[in-house]
C-alpha cells in the first residue's frame, strides 16, 4: 500500500471542517500534469478520468493556463449586463465546431445551469411544457434536471411535464428483443407511451448521446435518426447534452455527429473549460429569432470572459494538436487492449464506446464467491494502489473509463499493464486482502452512516412491499407449524 501519511496528516488537521458531501479519497492532491495527479506524499496516479471528466486537455495544459492566467490578469469579471471581447469571439467558435445551423451561445456555469436554460429556451420556442428525458440519464442537480433523469425515484421529485422514457440499452433491453430486428422498439412503445400521457404537449427531449452515468450505454446505430422523427411528429426540439460526448470525447466534435443528427439546442459543459468552469448553449438562428424579447437570463456568472477564454483555448488546442484523431487512435488503442484482457481473465467484459469514451462491466466469478460489484470494488482498489486512478459506477458493476484527449501511449500500455495485473491477482484470490475502506475517518464515519442509511432503506422498501394480509398469512403458517397442524 502506498504510504499516505502526509494526506492522512492534513485530513487530521483539518477534516473537522469540511462538510461530507461524498467519500473523499484519503489521498490529497497537490499537482497534476498532462494525464497524472500527484498526491502530498508524492504518489503519482494515471487518471483515466479526466478530473471527472473536465480536463479533457491533461491536467493544467501549459497553453490553456497561459491564457486563462493572461486574462485574469486583464479582466476577470465583468456583470451580465457586458460582454467582452473573449465571449464574442468564443461565440464565433463555438458556431465553428458545432453541427451546422447552431450559431448563437449563451455562457454559463454549470451544465446543469445549462440544461434548465435550454428547456426554458425549448418551451417559450414550442409553446409547450413537456421535457422528455432517459429513465437512465443525467442532466444535473438541479430539481428540473434531476426529474427528467435517472436520479428521481419517487415523487418528491415531480416537475411538471417532467417525462421520462426507456433508455436505448440493447445489453439488458427491458422488451427483450434484438438490435436491429427489434426496429427500435423501445423507442416506438416510449412514443405511444408519450401520445397517450402528454399528447403533443411536448416542448422538447434531452438526451446525452452516450449515457454515461446511466451505465455507458451507447446507442444503436441509427437511434437518433428514430428519435428526430418522433420530436418531429410531435413537433418538439432535440436537446443535445454533450457535457461528457462534446469537444472531440467521441472522435467527433460533438456526439451526436455519429448519427447524422443536429439536435435544436447544444448545451456544452465540463471538457469545454478544460477544467475551469465552463458550460453555455448554442440554438439555432431560428430559435434566436422566435424567442427574442421573451428570453432571459441573468445568472451572476454569466459571460464570464476567462471561462470564455478557457472555451477558445480548448477549440484551439483540439485544432492544433488535432486531438479528434487522438481520441480515436488512442480510444482503439484503450479498447483493443481491454478486449485483450477481457478474453484472457475475464474479470472484466463487454469494452464499448467511442473515441475514449469507454465502458466496461466487471464480471462476477463464481468459483470464488465474487459477485460483480466485489470484483469492480476489487479492481478499482488495486487499480489505485498500482498507480491507475479509474471510478466504478453502479455499485462497482461498470468502469468509466474517459482519460484525457492528449493521454499518450505510454500512459495507456501502463494502465493495461496495471490492469493486467489486477486481474490476474483477483483470479489469484489477492484480491480479498485488499482494504477497500477509507483511512481517514471522516470518510469513514461517511460510509458507516451509508451503509446504515443504506440497510434502513432496504428494511422500509420490504415492509412497504410487504402488504398486511402477506404478512398475516406467513404468521399464520408460523404459528400453524408450531401447532403441528
Amino acid at each position: 500500500m502506498p504510504d499516505m501519511n502526509e494526506s492522512l496528516r492534513l485530513w487530521d488537521r483539518y477534516g473537522q471542517f469540511v462538510l461530507m458531501a461524498t467519500a473523499y479519497q484519503d489521498r490529497v492532491l497537490v499537482k497534476a500534469r498532462g494525464s497524472r495527479i500527484i498526491d502530498a506524499d508524492g504518489n503519482v496516479l494515471i487518471d483515466l478520468e479526466a478530473g471527472q471528466i473536465c480536463s479533457i486537455l491533461g491536467h493544467n495544459h501549459p497553453e490553456l493556463i497561459r491564457r486563462v492566467v493572461a486574462q485574469t490578469e486583464e479582466l476577470l469579471h465583468h456583470g451580465t449586463g457586458f460582454l467582452s471581447t473573449p465571449v464574442l469571439e468564443a461565440s464565433a467558435k463555438m458556431a465553428e465546431v458545432t453541427p451546422e445551423g447552431l450559431k448563437k451561445t449563451i455562457f454559463l456555469s454549470t451544465g446543469a445551469e445549462a440544461n434548465e436554460c435550454a428547456f426554458r429556451i425549448a418551451k417559450l420556442f414550442t409553446g409547450k411544457r413537456g421535457i422528455v428525458g432517459f429513465d437512465r440519464g443525467y442532466a444535473g442537480l438541479t430539481l428540473a434536471t434531476i426529474a427528467v433523469g435517472g436520479s428521481s425515484r419517487d415523487a418528491s421529485f415531480a416537475v411538471p411535464g417532467a417525462v421520462k422514457i426507456l433508455a436505448p440499452h440493447c445489453a439488458q433491453c427491458p422488451l427483450t428483443t434484438e438490435f436491429p430486428a427489434c426496429e427500435v422498439s423501445c423507442l416506438s412503445v416510449s412514443g405511444k407511451f408519450i401520445e397517450a400521457h402528454c399528447g403533443d404537449d411536448v416542448a422538447a427531449f434531452v438526451v446525452e448521446p452516450i449515457l454515461s452515468s446511466g451505465g455507458m450505454i451507447v446507442p444503436p446505430p441509427g437511434y437518433f435518426r428514430h428519435l428526430r422523427a418522433l420530436a418531429d411528429h410531435l413537433g418538439a426540439l432535440i436537446i443535445a447534452d454533450e457535457a461528457q460526448t462534446g469537444m472531440a470525447r467521441t472522435g467527433t466534435w460533438f456526439g451526436m455527429e455519429a448519427d447524422g443528427v443536429t439536435p435544436d439546442i447544444l448545451v456544452f459543459s465540463k471538457g469545454a473549460g478544460g477544467g475551469f468552469p465552463a458550460a453555455g448553449v448554442t440554438v439555432t438562428e431560428e430559435i434566436a429569432d422566435n424567442i427574442l424579447g421573451e428570453f432571459g437570463n441573468f445568472s451572476s456568472h454569466q459571460s464570464d470572459p476567462v471561462a470564455a477564454v478557457a472555451v477558445s483555448a480548448v477549440i484551439d488546442i483540439i485544432r492544433k494538436e488535432d486531438l479528434i484523431a487522438h481520441a480515436k487512435r488512442a480510444g482503439d488503442r484503450l479498447m483493443d487492449g481491454m478486449r485483450g484482457l477481457s478474453a484472457k481473465y475475464g474479470v472484466l467484459g463487454n469494452v464499448r464506446g467511442r473515441g475514449l469514451m469507454i465502458g466496461v462491466d466487471s464480471q462476477e466469478i463464481p468459483d470464488l464467491g465474487l459477485s460483480r460489484g466485489e470484483v469492480g470494488v476489487q479492481f478499482e482498489n488495486m487499480c489505485r494502489e498500482g498507480g491507475v486512478h479509474l471510478k466504478s459506477i453502479h455499485g462497482g458493476t461498470i468502469f468509466r473509463i474517459l482519460p484525457p484527449l492528449n493521454i499518450c501511449d505510454d500512459d495507456i500500455d501502463e494502465s493495461l499493464h496495471v490492469f493486467d495485473e489486477v486481474s490476474a491477482a483477483i483470479l489469484d484470490g489477492k484480491g480479498k486482502h485488499v482494504s477497500v475502506g477509507s483511512r481517514n475517518p471522516h470518510t469513514r464515519r461517511l460510509e458507516k452512516a451509508r451503509g446504515q442509511q443504506s440497510m434502513l432503506r432496504r428494511v422500509a422498501r420490504k415492509a412497504w412491499e410487504t402488504s398486511p394480509a402477506g404478512l398475516y398469512e406467513r404468521l399464520t403458517r408460523l404459528v400453524d407449524r408450531g401447532s403441528g397442524e
